[in-house]
């Protein structure tokens, strides 16, 4: 007699979940916009490894304008972890200046950030107003203006004139103390583009 067969074979099915867990750099950089020339200001540098694995061989560098750059070597932030960096810094020039950091770590791990900084400054210039001639034994007034040019107000400010030789003051600003010849007094603060009399 005949059998007549017929095979089918089904392909085995198999799933295997392969998990990759990697780490993953983030960078922040916090601190004032705006300053004033010669304050010191704190910047706060936060590094976060937002991934799901350890971070090993992490330094971070700053580079603010032409002051230059420094780097620091923070080793490993572990998952979900984070570091911070304060920074103080005092600018000596007026303008706007770029502060850049940056992040790295082993397996090519890099993260950026950066602010632009305006260095505000007071210019100040001063004058005397009095009259080109004077006569022994007669009285004259000085006028002494103090001009803020700047993009800053200037604080605590104390004016100071040499008296000329002979001269004895009859009338003397609020708080004006004598040292010598020398005539001592607060002015207080002058706005950016006025001026203190």
């Amino acid at each position: 007699f005949a059998v007549a067969m017929e095979w089918k074979v089904d392909p085995f099915v198999s799933k295997t979940d392969v998990g990759v867990r990697s780490p993953r750099l983030e960078l922040a950089l916090d601190g004032p916009s705006q300053v004033i020339y010669g304050a010191a200001n704190t910047y706060r540098l936060r590094l976060r490894n937002a991934g799901d694995a350890p971070a090993e061989g992490v330094t971070v560098k700053l580079t603010a304008g032409p002051y230059g750059e420094s780097s620091s070597e923070i080793g490993v932030i572990p998952a979900g972890g984070e570091e911070t960096v304060d920074i103080e810094l005092t600018f000596q020039k007026k303008g706007t200046i770029n502060i850049a950091a940056a992040a790295s770590a082993l397996r090519g791990l890099n993260a950026e950030t950066d602010i632009n900084v305006l260095v505000r400054k007071a210019e100040l210039a001063a004058e005397i107003a009095a009259p080109p001639v004077v006569y022994h034994g007669s009285e004259t007034a000085y006028l002494v203006r103090i001009h803020n040019s700047g993009d800053a107000a200037a604080t605590s400010l104390t004016a100071m004139l040499t008296l000329p030789e002979g001269a004895q003051p009859i009338s003397l600003p609020e708080g004006a103390k004598i040292v010598g010849g020398q005539v001592s007094w607060p002015v207080g603060g002058v706005e950016p583009n006025a001026v203190a009399e």
